[in-house]
């Protein structure tokens, strides 16, 4: 049966591009917090582990919480003392050179196996460290397997990861994979991992929107998105189909109909004046008639064919003739 880990109520973070108030509840199971670079996913996992103070908001945690450490403790630190052993290390020790010390068997709490015990987890996780050695002695990839592995030996915390496959190299994920399946407290992941991503079987979407949840795995988060997108890339090519149906319709309808008619949809048209009616019914009659009509109401005019040219007279060159004679290809007679 799933738990509850934790209610959060109207969290709202305090800068990040969400600025939606944030419902929602994790369960003790795997969940994978995704969204855009700068939306505040990082911001999120530190105010669930109580690293930031919200700007308002409520979160109730029912169980143990493991925050993924960003920062190496100051100070001298060696392996058994990063993994939280340490102190019980060191009193089995003591026990075993003799001590009757009862601080150091409360310490201990009969965990007689605590060295093979160490021994086999840092043999699992693939480092072959002593318990004692310094922190500032190891590689990027043994503190980030190290780092994890002080979670892990806690399995009934809730884990809030940030990126735990930073530093690991492909061993490294197979390992941290095989963590987190075995992990029964229950953990919210975020990372860049694909295979990481669908080890969960819940996805939290942080948006500008708010945090959406979705019972699927990552993969098929992803097929349902694409298949969102696809239905509304459609319904937006289906849409401007329509709208430029619907433009040559109202265009179609402007090119034949009268022009005092309205047009439907549309702006009606203003009446036209009598005098252009009257124009259009004239040249309608008589095609050769061209008429203008002025816009204020003027008089319509009418072309008519200008008079007959009158011929040009010229004086006769021939010496019989005193008069003038009409200059004329068809030979008329002369007209004195």
């Amino acid at each position: 049966m799933t738990h509850i880990a934790c209610h959060i109520k109207q969290l709202q973070l305090p800068f990040g591009a969400c600025s939606q108030p944030l419902t929602f509840s994790l369960p003790t199971a795997g969940a994978t917090l995704i969204g855009r670079n700068g939306i505040g996913k990082s911001l999120l996992l530190e105010l669930l582990a109580g690293q930031r103070r919200p700007v308002a908001g409520k979160i109730e945690w029912h169980r143990p919480i493991g925050w993924l450490s960003q920062f190496v403790p100051e100070g001298e630190c060696c392996v058994a003392d990063f993994i939280g052993w340490g102190e019980r290390l060191r009193a089995l020790e003591r026990i075993e050179q003799g001590s009757t010390d009862e601080r150091d068997f409360e310490l201990l709490a009969e965990r007689w196996s605590l060295r093979s015990d160490l021994a086999a987890l840092l043999a699992e996780a693939g480092l072959a460290l002593d318990a004692y050695q310094p922190l500032d002695r190891l590689s990027g990839g043994q503190l980030g397997r190290l780092r994890l592995l002080a979670l892990f030996v806690n399995p009934d915390h809730f884990l809030l990861l940030d990126e735990p496959d930073n530093h690991l190299d492909a061993s490294g994920i197979d390992w941290l994979s095989q963590q987190l399946a075995r992990h029964r407290g229950g953990y919210l992941l975020v990372s860049h991992d694909r295979r990481l991503l669908n080890q969960t079987s819940q996805i939290l979407e942080l948006s500008e929107q708010g945090l959406q949840s979705a019972r699927l795995s990552f993969d098929e988060f992803l097929a349902q998105q694409a298949e969102v997108q696809a239905a509304r890339r459609t319904s937006l090519a289906q849409a401007v189909r329509n709208e430029k149906a619907a433009a040559r319709s109202v265009q179609k309808k402007c090119v034949n109909r009268r022009p005092d008619e309205p047009v439907k949809g549309g702006v009606s048209a203003a009446p036209k004046p009598r005098s252009c009616l009257i124009s259009r019914r004239n040249r309608q009659a008589n095609p050769l008639a061209k008429c203008w009509t002025a816009m204020s109401g003027a008089t319509v005019r009418k072309w008519r064919p200008a008079p007959r040219r009158q011929p040009r007279w010229r004086r006769c060159s021939r010496s019989s003739c005193s008069g003038r004679r009409r200059s004329s290809a068809r030979g008329l007679p002369s007209r004195w």
